[in-house]
């Protein structure tokens, strides 16, 4: 089917008016793209979700992370980086178009024609990270702030060229240049692209925004944070070390991802008798593979049954043989993810094992060679 691209996504960015180009303003005719990505955050988002901190994550933070990129390459912006041209072309070579159907909850659509084999590959999350870690909007403004008056730049080549700070949050003199920005900003109560963001932020948040940040300052002595479970609590550039802390407000649990974990140690097989003569059987024991899973078993690569890994990751099936099965050596690959191998010889020679246990049975059928034994 074709993806149409809605009149109202937003597809350029107007630097000298701080305002999307929306696609319907843009172009006259139909535009199509190759995918659509479509991303339902938790309805809890903001509610559950903060910055170090204390400031709710909110819309503006994605909306920031989305403008930046297009002002920072826009030669009419007053943070214009001729370093990061190339690579807003490139961008824009595929890009078809930003669409926020909702932010409660938050729901975002993403355009593109550039499209990958694996379909998870072009989910397009648009969280507020900027390549080097997470932004927050009252952060990344006293960056914008501080580039705008010359003091800093985001960027090591424009540092360079204009032979100014190169933008850093947890050290100085950055720190004193932020922190200088950081007052303005909470007495001018200081929106950044306004005509766009004023939409995502009201006076009385950006005023919140600035206090909270301003007690961080005033107890962690720099602006570097997120929203994950650590934070940067100290940094010492003397001896190239840092310091996290837990942060408590962090929703997830520690087991969160746990159904997904299993025992360190490496998945294994073993087996009761390593050779029997045509008819035996063989008892299959595996450990430490992935729990209640289902779990495929190969003989010399070639699919024989399932067998299943249970509650503790283990699993004993029994191997079945007939007296026709000829003489060789047998690889039996056992893949849930990890995988693991065991190999038995069938030799006329050795003894008939008895079937041990009431265990599932897999049948290995006679054909399944894999090295004949050589008989000297």
């Amino acid at each position: 089917d074709t993806i149409i691209v809605p009149e109202e996504a937003w597809v350029d960015w107007d630097a000298t008016n701080q305002v999307w180009i929306t696609n319907g303003e843009k172009f006259t005719e139909t535009q199509t793209a190759r995918i659509k990505s479509v991303v339902h955050y938790p309805a809890d988002l903001f509610s559950t979700i903060a910055w170090h901190d204390g400031s709710p994550l909110s819309a503006a933070d994605f909306v920031m992370a989305m403008i930046m990129p297009f002002d920072l390459a826009d030669p009419s912006s007053a943070i214009y980086d001729e370093s990061l041209v190339g690579a807003h072309e490139n961008f824009m070579s595929s890009f078809k178009g930003y669409r926020i159907t909702s932010t409660n909850p938050l729901v975002i659509e993403y355009y593109s024609n550039a499209s990958a084999l694996d379909a998870e590959l072009m989910v397009k999350s648009l969280w507020p990270n900027y390549g080097y870690g997470e932004g927050a909007w009252h952060v990344m403004a006293l960056g914008y702030l501080a580039e705008a008056a010359g003091d800093t730049a985001f960027t090591s080549a424009k540092a360079d060229a204009n032979q100014v700070e190169w933008l850093n949050f947890i050290s100085e003199p950055s720190l004193t240049m932020l922190k200088g920005h950081l007052d303005q900003a909470q007495t001018d109560t200081f929106i950044p692209y306004a005509n766009t963001l004023n939409t995502y932020i009201s006076p009385a948040a950006a005023v919140a925004r600035y206090a909270n940040l301003q007690t961080w300052y005033t107890n962690q002595g720099h602006f570097w944070m997120g929203t994950g479970p650590f934070y940067l609590d100290a940094v010492s550039f003397n001896d190239g070390s840092a310091t996290l802390q837990r942060y408590a407000p962090f929703p997830d649990l520690a087991t969160k991802w746990e159904s997904f974990s299993h025992d360190a140690t490496p998945a294994n097989l073993s087996i009761n008798y390593t050779s029997g003569a045509p008819g035996s059987f063989f008892n299959i024991t595996g450990a430490n593979f992935p729990i209640n899973s289902v779990a495929w078993v190969y003989i010399n690569d070639q699919f024989v049954g399932t067998t299943f890994t249970g509650a503790t990751g283990d699993f004993i099936f029994t191997l079945a043989t007939t007296p026709q099965t000829s003489d060789g050596e047998y690889n039996v690959t056992v893949s849930v993810n990890p995988t693991a191998d065991i190999t038995f010889e069938i030799d006329a020679q050795a003894p008939l094992r008895p079937q041990e246990g009431n265990y599932k049975v897999i049948d290995l059928p006679q054909e399944y060679i894999y090295l004949p034994l050589v008989l000297r």
